[in-house]
């Protein structure tokens, strides 16, 4: 079986193979540019770098999110439905009883 010519931008998987990557390193490597982009130690942030960015970006949360009113009345709606529909039904199984016996 003959295999297709490669182009210069693909590499096979042999090829990737012949270069081992250092984990360590690259491990290494990342925590360095994070440091680095979050402007920190390896320590992390001292207590007054944390405070300012605190007061400069507050604090590290997702906003409430309130229900919209449209879905809280489908909700009421549903439930409303609901019970009429099981009222219905209780209705039809004594109905049916009734003609049973």
């Amino acid at each position: 079986m003959c295999k297709p010519p490669l182009l210069d931008n693909q590499a096979t998987h042999a090829d990737e193979a012949d270069e081992p990557e250092d984990l360590q390193t690259a491990s290494e490597d990342s925590a360095l540019k994070h440091r680095l982009d979050l402007q920190t130690g390896e320590d992390g942030l001292s207590d007054e770098e944390a405070a300012r960015r605190l007061l400069q970006h507050g604090r590290n949360e997702l906003p409430d999110l309130r229900t919209p009113n449209t879905l809280t009345a489908l909700l009421l709606l549903n439930g409303f439905v609901g019970f009429f529909e099981d009222m219905r039904a209780g209705d039809a199984v004594a109905a049916l009883k009734v003609g049973v016996f």
